[in-house]
């Protein structure tokens, strides 16, 4: 049997708690195994949240998952970090980036395209930015993806309607643009030659 999504809208909707109590149980389970994917997340919100409850809770999850990941990157040290990141191919490039501007580089980190925000919380972790900086940082740089995304999570169940494919456009255009700066921009020569 296949799983109609109306159905589970209808179960999720059923109680006021049950959608906030799924997504903090899913941002949960992400900040410790970094498999389920960030957009994934801010597609569900606005799926199955109003929209303005839908973008305040992210943000206080997205919050909070961040700083989870940061503590245990820290606690951790950067020994085990480093060990962790170097296993998988595409993040074993982020150890050796220069990251001494730490806010302009925390927020291209988070607006780049990137394998993953979690491995991006870890490998901040041990550098010396502070937690203010990484934080205010990856929040502001974040918000084009959890925006865009919960808009699309919103028009979901309609995918031809303008308000899917409008922020759908949105996403692309600022994943395209972003990239173009950091691949054109002699501010990140050195951090894009390592």
């Amino acid at each position: 049997t296949t799983v109609d999504p109306k159905d589970v809208i209808a179960f999720i909707n059923a109680s006021p708690n049950r959608g906030l109590f799924i997504l903090v149980a899913l941002y949960s389970l992400k900040a410790i195994t970094f498999v389920i994917p960030i957009a994934l997340l801010f597609i569900a919100s606005g799926a199955f949240l109003p929209l303005f409850q839908a973008i305040v809770l992210t943000y206080a999850l997205i919050a909070i998952e961040f700083t989870l990941t940061f503590v245990i990157g820290r606690r951790l040290g950067q020994e085990k970090v480093s060990e962790i990141l170097s296993k998988n191919k595409k993040t074993r490039k982020l150890l050796s980036m220069n990251l001494e501007e730490g806010f302009l580089m925390t927020l291209m980190l988070r607006v780049v395209p990137n394998p993953s925000v979690d491995f991006i919380s870890l490998l901040l972790s041990t550098t010396n930015v502070t937690y203010r900086t990484f934080i205010s940082a990856s929040l502001i740089g974040i918000s084009p993806s959890l925006l865009t995304y919960i808009f699309i999570g919103e028009a979901i169940w309609d995918p031809l309607s303008t308000a899917y494919i409008i922020p759908f456009i949105i996403r692309v255009i600022l994943s395209i643009s972003t990239l173009f700066y950091y691949r054109k921009s002699p501010r990140f020569e050195k951090f894009r030659n390592n």
